[in-house]
Parts: C-alpha cells; sequence; structure tokens
C-alpha cells in the first residue's frame, strides 16, 4: 500500500520536523488527511 515516494515524502517530512518542532503538528497533521484519505479511497 505505502510507496518508496509515500515514505521518501513521509521520511522527508518527519526529519523536517525534527528541526522546525513548531511545524511538527502541522506536518503530522497533513501525513494523518494523506493516510486517512488513502484509506478511505481504498474502503470508500
Amino acid at each position: 500500500m505505502w510507496t518508496d515516494g509515500h515514505l521518501r515524502a513521509w521520511e522527508s517530512s518527519l526529519a523536517q520536523a525534527t528541526w522546525a518542532p513548531k511545524r511538527a503538528r502541522c506536518i503530522l497533521a497533513v501525513v494523518a488527511i494523506g493516510v486517512i484519505a488513502a484509506i478511505w479511497g481504498m474502503f470508500g
């Protein structure tokens, strides 16, 4: 279900969150929305 592109994007977002704690919540929110949208598309 997870492609290399998705994993790389997630890792880059996580890396940005490490040096930008203020953006961590926004990044995690975007990632969570992306995961939910993917699951919703599969089962919806």
